[in-house]
């Protein structure tokens, strides 16, 4: 093994034991070419589609779960393509080894990543001078300066905290008086790496809703933040209708409740075997996993390797909080259109339907791309699978979302049902063939089953 470049590492834990590969970079990125290119591409691809434009705020989320900061740099350690993906968009990752743990069910791999803390440094400034941070009045040029910042808030913070408490449930093993007060004993420990980075992430987000209020744009920025904290340390079950959020200390916990509950999110802090945690359920559960879904990291597909499953858990329970309607019905040249609105969660779009000689159109254009993916997303909750595409039109890009009728047919009952009405109700004017429209009428009402990316 050692002539192979790879060592053999064996510990022991009580009676267990693990064994695992180490490479070296070089002989490590040479065996795993494919996942670290796939990788590469995937990091390429979330750049391009982060919905929020100050990448700050997903930054920060990520520091706030897996992300560490550690002598004057940034590492992590996952075993997820998709984590590794989504990392290096933000903080441009150096992959500095690899191994593979040697488990009951088989090999599994895990990347250890770094970078410097200058470029989130200089993320910071970025905000700090014309982004999310000035919006919030917070003065900062470095993590030090937003960690001294935090502490000289620190008691505005606590007087938030307290004013929320009427938000937050506490099961009977969470002491929430004891919580309280480790959160006011936090002050003195803001200087400390490990305890700042899973604080300044919430504690900012209730200054914004304190400031701010709460409205569609202060949404985005608030799940840009917890689709970070979700991705690394969370999780989503669509089918216990949970999403959750683990802690390392119960002010923290505390903290993260007080945080949900001034965005309209009730939330349950819990200890499960002595482990803090922040549980939202039911349909604030919905709520908040179609936030994160609109506006977190896209979800990657066509590589398995590459699927975030806590986002794909986020997909099928934020369709539950889908509002469709639709109106403005009107006769145009060769048929009829009317506006369709999706919405969930604070976000809406409004989509123009086109019912024409060969087909039912649904269409969304404009020149802000991050508004095109948000279209997108909220198809995609309806069932629609769309992508945005460009399109010149004289000196301007201009993006493009088109769904047409077998697409449509494949969509949640809700949809098809308001397409379905928007073509009876054509027929009724005499705006459009009532034999040709018979057949999308069918295939709306009966719905269709399509296989990804068959015709």
């Amino acid at each position: 093994l050692r002539k192979l470049g790879v060592k053999l590492r064996i510990s022991k834990v009580g009676v267990s034991v693990t064994y695992a590969l180490e490479f070296g970079v070089e002989r490590g990125r040479e065996l795993f070419r494919q996942e670290l290119e796939a990788a590469e591409k995937a990091a390429e691809e979330v750049k391009a589609r982060l919905p929020v434009e100050d990448r700050l705020l997903y930054m920060l989320g990520w520091v706030d779960s897996d992300v560490a900061i550690s002598g004057g740099r940034l590492e992590m350690g996952t075993s997820h393509l998709w984590q590794l993906a989504e990392t290096k968009a933000l903080f441009g990752w150096s992959v500095v080894g690899l191994r593979v743990n040697l488990t009951l069910e088989g090999p599994k791999l895990q990347f250890y990543a770094y970078t410097s803390l200058e470029k989130f440094e200089e993320t910071i400034r970025g905000s700090a001078e014309g982004g999310w941070l000035k919006m919030l009045g917070v003065r900062a040029e470095s993590w030090g300066g937003l960690k001294q910042w935090v502490a000289d808030h620190w008691d505005e913070v606590i007087n938030m905290v307290k004013r929320r408490l009427e938000g937050v449930k506490a099961s009977s093993s969470f002491d929430l008086a004891g919580a309280l007060e480790e959160l006011k004993g936090l002050k003195s420990r803001l200087n400390d790496d490990k305890t700042a980075r899973e604080v300044v992430a919430p504690t900012l987000l209730l200054i914004q809703a304190e400031k701010l209020g709460v409205n569609e744009t202060t949404l985005r920025y608030f799940a840009a933040v917890a689709s970070g904290a979700i991705d690394g340390d969370g999780h989503v079950s669509a089918a216990m209708e949970v999403v959750g959020l683990t802690s390392g200390e119960r002010g923290i916990a505390l903290l993260w409740g007080a945080v949900l509950a001034a965005y309209g999110i009730k939330a349950k802090v819990e200890e499960v075997g002595g482990v803090p945690q922040v549980v939202v359920s039911g349909d604030d559960a919905v709520k908040l996993a179609g936030l994160y879904f609109l506006y977190g990291p896209p979800l990657l597909e066509g590589d398995d390797r590459l699927k975030n499953h806590k986002l794909a858990e986020a997909v099928k329970l934020g369709a539950e909080g889908l509002n469709i309607s639709w109106e403005g019905l009107r006769k145009t040249e060769g048929g009829a259109a009317a506006d369709l609105t999706i919405s969930v969660g604070g976000a809406a779009v409004k989509y123009n339907v086109y019912l024409r000689e060969h087909d039912v159109s649904l269409k969304f254009r404009s020149t802000d791309r991050s508004r095109a993916e948000l279209a997108a997303r909220l198809l995609r909750l309806a069932g629609i699978s769309a992508e945005v595409k460009k399109e010149e039109v004289g000196s301007r890009d201009v993006w493009y979302v088109h769904a047409y009728t077998d697409r449509l047919a494949a969509g949640h009952e809700e949809l098809r049902n308001a397409l379905a009405e928007i073509v009876r109700r054509s027929i009724e004017n005499g705006w459009i063939d009532a034999e040709k429209a018979e057949s999308w009428l069918e295939k709306l009402e009966k719905g269709r089953v399509l296989k990804e990316d068959w015709p």
